[in-house]
């Protein structure tokens, strides 16, 4: 039981240690000063790989063979992985891909003794990131670095890469370049080349850390079909490399992680010297370079809902790339002059890539008023500041004029709608028929039955009809004489309406008037609906008065 439980930590160990991460990087060595050399390793991790990807080593140790023999000189240097790692941002201002890269570096001096020969410097570890497209088995086989150094008597100094360029990925279906530049310290000629991924014999799977690298030859990875090193990442035409700058062109059709390798070969005097090599495995992925304009907030062919006596005012927000040259078109009856009143829309920006259209279609009136939409129709337009390209976007809105919510029309006075009053005679006296309504387009009238018997008898009866908005106002007067005095109701009826464009509310307001000889001087208003026998039937409620003017 314990040797079984043994066997499993160490399988596990083993696990968690070859988990894939690896997509490339290079080693180079400077002179420092006589036989003191500098030696820098920097590895490209996959920082994207999941919780399986194992982290960077925090050591490395380089094996030192000979060159031509591959003979094991015995030296070894062990290096320490620097802090902080460095997360470069790939893309620019155009765009910005989705893609963690991790770059770590170790750095230490070694001495080495004069040697015609010249040596090789190695460090394998295993394994590659098993996202990579175009070469087989890339999850089960390590990567191998390694650098020459001439004899070192000749104080030389390999080239060195610069920095990853920010552009170093691939747009599918677009033409890419960019450079893996190196520079030389000695001013030796540089000659680039694409070259075949490689794999050591001593980083495999089953030991994917062996503390170190073996000797040449190495093994060139086999390529998926149909890749191959004269096409390694597909697309037409295929990728290919300037031998003097180094300057990579490819146009990918297929989205993936492409391996391939840069190889730098030094050249003095026509001599070739040393060379060094940078691998890498590079994404392809869809760049949205060209994002088009975009109205916010609506779908095309939305409905909006004007006031047709109100300020109308509609927010229209588009976005677009910071950097791009946005214009705006607008189409439709209501910008035209098919109609007298223009609707009006400015635009202004707002923030970055932000910009608020707002659309002004004001004071419309009953006119407007329509079962039918408006129309209008809103073009954004943006010219990409990194392709030139002229990208669009359309925004169709339906407006509908109506009217705003109703607030209903109440009468203040008198506060009933069955009214029954006493008059007083031979004494002047006024009842004020007033209404309001909040909805100020609403027309206001009042007016009375002028046919009424108050009006055609000699009673003195006033009352004049009256329009106007949100409230209006007029007194109904009448002196009744003595001879008008009696116990049935004088009746008038008033009416008030309410306009609302093309509509008409009507409210009757009916009066009821007794004549009495009450000789108090107030206009009373006295319950007509008075039932104290509840038996359902209207009695009469007589106000006593005393002294009567009447009576002489």
């Amino acid at each position: 039981m314990l040797r079984l439980l043994t066997l499993c930590l160490v399988t596990f160990l083993v696990l968690s240690t070859q988990a894939a991460h690896i997509l490339g990087g290079d080693l180079t060595v400077q002179h420092v000063d006589s036989n003191i050399f500098y030696v820098k390793l920097t590895l490209f991790r996959d920082c994207d790989a999941g919780p399986s990807a194992a982290d960077l080593d925090d050591m490395v140790t380089l094996n030192v063979y000979e060159q031509g023999t591959n003979t094991n000189t015995g030296l070894t240097l062990t290096m320490f992985l620097n802090e902080p790692t460095d997360f470069p941002t790939l893309g620019d201002e155009c765009f910005t891909p989705d893609i963690c890269l991790e770059i770590g570096t170790y750095e230490e001096e070694i001495e080495l003794p004069d040697n015609a020969n010249g040596y090789y410097l190695v460090w394998e570890r295993c394994c590659r990131s098993d996202i990579i497209s175009n070469i087989e088995l890339p999850g089960d086989r390590g990567i191998v670095f390694f650098a020459t150094v001439p004899d070192p008597a000749l104080e030389n100094s390999s080239p060195i890469f610069q920095p990853y360029p920010a552009d170093g990925y691939f747009c599918v279906s677009s033409t890419n370049q960019f450079a893996f530049e190196a520079t030389d310290a000695d001013g030796d000629s540089l000659v680039y080349s694409l070259d075949n991924p490689i794999y050591g014999n001593l980083a495999v799977l089953a030991n994917p850390n062996p503390n170190g690298g073996g000797p040449m030859p190495y093994n060139d990875f086999p390529w998926v079909p149909p890749y191959s090193l004269a096409d390694p990442i597909g697309g037409t035409p295929p990728m290919s490399i300037d031998p003097m700058t180094g300057e990579i062109t490819a146009s990918p059709d297929d989205i993936g992680v492409f391996a391939f390798a840069v190889l730098v070969e030094e050249y003095r005097d026509g001599v070739k010297i040393g060379e060094v090599r940078r691998e890498i495995a590079l994404p392809s992925t869809t760049c949205e370079l060209d994002v088009p304009p975009t109205y916010v907030g609506f779908m095309n062919f939305d409905t909006v809902y004007f006031n047709a006596f109100q300020e109308n005012n509609l927010d229209i927000i588009i976005t677009d790339n910071p950097l791009d040259s946005v214009w705006q078109l607008i189409e439709g009856e209501i910008f035209d002059g098919t109609y007298e009143i223009l609707a009006t829309f400015d635009t202004v920006a707002i923030g970055p890539g932000i910009f608020s259209g707002i659309l002004g279609w004001d004071s419309l009136g009953c006119d407007m008023i329509s079962d039918t939409p408006y129309t209008a129709l809103f073009l954004s337009q943006s010219q990409n500041a990194c392709t030139d390209s002229i990208s669009t976007d359309t925004l169709n809105l339906a407006i509908y004029v109506q009217l705003p919510d109703d607030v209903p029309t109440q009468l203040i006075s008198p506060a009933q709608v069955q009214y029954t009053y006493v008059v007083i005679a031979d004494t002047i006296q006024c009842l004020d028929i007033t209404a309001v309504d909040e909805n100020y387009q609403d027309t206001l009238s009042i007016y009375a039955d002028f046919g009424s018997e108050i009006f055609q008898m000699n009673a003195e009866a006033t009352f004049s009809d009256t329009s106007g908005t949100q409230q209006i106002s007029s007194p109904l007067c009448w002196v009744p004489d003595c001879e008008h005095v009696r116990e049935e109701p004088y009746l008038l009826d008033l009416t008030l309406t309410t306009t609302k464009c093309f509509e008409t509310d009507t409210l009757h307001i009916p009066l009821e008037f007794y004549a009495t000889t009450a000789s108090d001087g107030t206009l009373q208003l006295v319950p007509n609906v008075f039932s104290p026998t509840e038996d359902g039937m209207n009695d009469k409620w007589m106000i006593e008065h005393n002294p009567d003017k009447c009576v002489t």
